[in-house]
């Protein structure tokens, strides 16, 4: 259910191929260009689309979605397709992507008060979820048949954080990925 590959940048679009000891269609990819520390975390997942960018740290970590053709372009039956931009792909710099797999489509589960859309891997107790808030308290489906252990959320729509629940702390208390 994840895959870690590291490659080095030649800034040429291309396909990143998984060679761990099994290979699948990632839904999720967190990557990291390691060579750069001023360079923010990109995220983007199969639930929002591709080239569909967030970023975590640097001097942008906290800004709304965007879309990044130079980053992740594609995701293939065993890694991923980047453009030819430096975060994910600068000539000579050594980059990490690691990739988890949800659901490979996308389905809308009942049970919330605002309609989601979800990738879920029951199996791996892991999901991507995508809703549109109120403002008001909310439930989100999230397709897991169990409670979460932890649950991370980034309003894309804004310049905000990154909000994190832990069910050790209690979902009534917040935590921030970004600082």
């Amino acid at each position: 259910y994840h895959q870690t590959s590291i490659w080095q940048g030649n800034t040429t679009a291309r396909k990143i191929t998984q060679d761990g000891n099994s290979t699948f269609k990632p839904d999720f990819l967190w990557g990291k260009n390691r060579d750069n520390s001023g360079y923010s975390f990109r995220l983007f997942d199969a639930v929002r689309g591709d080239s569909k960018l967030l970023q975590l740290g640097g001097t942008s970590g906290l800004d709304a979605e965007s879309t990044d053709t130079n980053g992740q372009t594609d995701f293939e039956v065993d890694g991923f397709d980047i453009g030819n931009g430096v975060h994910l792909n600068d000539s000579g710099d050594n980059i990490v992507g690691w990739q988890w797999l949800a659901g490979n489509g996308t389905s809308t589960p009942s049970g919330g008060s605002v309609s989601s859309t979800v990738s879920v891997n029951q199996a791996a107790g892991f999901s991507i979820v995508s809703w549109t808030g109120t403002g008001a308290n909310a439930t989100v489906a999230h397709g897991l048949g169990a409670t979460p252990q932890v649950v991370i959320v980034k309003n894309r729509s804004v310049s905000s954080g990154w909000y994190v629940g832990h069910a050790s702390a209690g979902f009534n208390y917040e935590l921030r990925l970004d600082e």
